[in-house]
């Protein structure tokens, strides 16, 4: 597991569980003493060195190159990126964004409504991290769902005042 937001220990200690783990500081500070014995009692070793390269043939992980000169082996190699909206239509629109410990998102209500009215937006892009395909698709049916229900009362209202 790579440290690169401030989520990722609590990510290598979940993946702990599939087998061994390596937390690659990166050159980062070593977390704090709590994190340090949860890592001790989950058996996940620290390489605290900034990473050189990645080495393997083809899409298949060998070892990873520390700057220090050393060398440890990996078979996979889990990260957890900052993420960020690709597009800045949600910002243009005068949707509300937020920043939590993933990165950015677009902030919207239990119906997927963002912040301006008639806007919907749905899933990794509104959410602060449980990012699966799972959830983006259940946030996008809920997104269409109240769609659909917003463009029937419009239309209702449209017709009443006709």
């Amino acid at each position: 597991m790579l440290q690169l937001s401030p989520m990722s220990h609590h990510q290598a200690q979940l993946i702990s569980e599939w087998g061994p783990t390596t937390y690659f500081l990166n050159g980062a500070e070593q977390p704090d003493a709590a994190t340090l014995a949860e890592f001790a009692r989950r058996n996940i070793s620290i390489a605290p060195a900034a990473i050189d390269a990645l080495h393997g043939a083809g899409g298949d992980l060998s070892h990873v190159q520390l700057v220090d000169g050393s060398a440890l082996p990996i078979e996979a190699l889990f990260i957890g990126p900052p993420t960020k909206l690709n597009s800045h239509v949600a910002e243009q629109l005068g949707c509300r964004i937020n920043s939590g410990p993933f990165g950015t998102y677009i902030e919207v209500d239990e119906m997927k409504m963002t912040s301006v009215a008639g806007v919907y937006a749905a899933g990794d892009i509104t959410r602060g991290g449980g990012h699966t395909v799972t959830f983006a698709c259940a946030d996008g049916v809920m997104a269409a769902l109240a769609i659909h229900r917003s463009l029937i009362t419009s239309a209702a209202q449209l017709e009443r005042a006709l």
